[in-house]
């Protein structure tokens, strides 16, 4: 006489962990689906004229990766470096200066990633005109350590950018978006709002569905394959 095995704890456990790697595929696809159309906004607004600052300062979150134009000059002394930028196998920071326009709309721009010894580029002391790109400050998964640990130094180095933070550092009021300065010494890659692509998405995707498709195929053979039991 050959007998089906059914464990209710192990049904229950096998259900938890299909439910949660079919969420993990999911969560990849929609991943990725957020990474083509980042790409598809920031190369559309690459094409677009430039607009005055003032036009998006307000609602900025909007016009993200939109180019603006600004005129006015770099505070002296005011430079954040982001450390732990890592490019190209190669260790550096990614370079900010303060500036404030002639209407008195103070910023961070980034100049571009240098690797860690420098040297950095200079700004013009005088009055400038400048294009870049409007977006937010970089993200962190995990912010370790405390900022206000870190000593006051020139330039300020951080392990992320914190607006308010570096605000009342240097006592002024930042905008809370930043720009990305676009001139002859920045890569054309430069500004690629990422460098994760979507297809490395869709593959981790795969490989969830494939660890649920495994899963659940190990569930039936165990629940039921017959067993022999002993006759008497």
């Amino acid at each position: 006489m050959r007998i089906e095995r059914f464990s209710p704890s192990l049904t229950l456990l096998t259900l938890l962990l299909l439910s949660l790697l079919m969420s993990l595929g999911f969560w990849q696809l929609d991943r990725a689906d957020q990474k083509r159309e980042l790409i598809r906004v920031y190369r559309e607004r690459l094409v677009e004229p430039a607009i005055p600052l003032a036009e998006v300062r307000a609602e900025w979150q909007t016009h993200l990766y939109r180019r603006v134009v600004f005129k006015g000059h770099f505070l002296e002394k005011m430079q954040v470096l982001l450390e732990n930028q890592v490019r190209k196998g190669r260790a550096g920071v990614h370079d900010y200066r303060v500036f404030k326009t002639e209407d008195g709309i103070l910023f961070l721009i980034n100049l571009g990633w240098h690797e860690t010894s420098g040297p950095y580029a200079a700004t013009d002391p005088g009055l400038v005109t400048l294009e870049g790109l409007v977006r937010s400050p970089p993200e962190v998964g995990l912010r370790l350590g405390d900022l206000e640990t870190i000593p006051f130094t020139t330039p300020l180095k951080t392990p992320y950018l914190d607006i308010d933070w570096i605000s009342s550092r240097f006592e002024i009021k930042a905008e809370p978006f930043v720009v990305l300065l676009e001139n002859e010494t920045t890569e054309t890659d430069e500004w690629m709002p990422i460098h994760f692509p979507p297809e490395k998405h869709q593959g981790y995707a795969l490989t969830w569905f494939s660890l649920a498709a495994t899963l659940l195929i190990l569930f039936g053979f165990y629940t039921f394959s017959k067993q022999p039991t002993d006759k008497k």
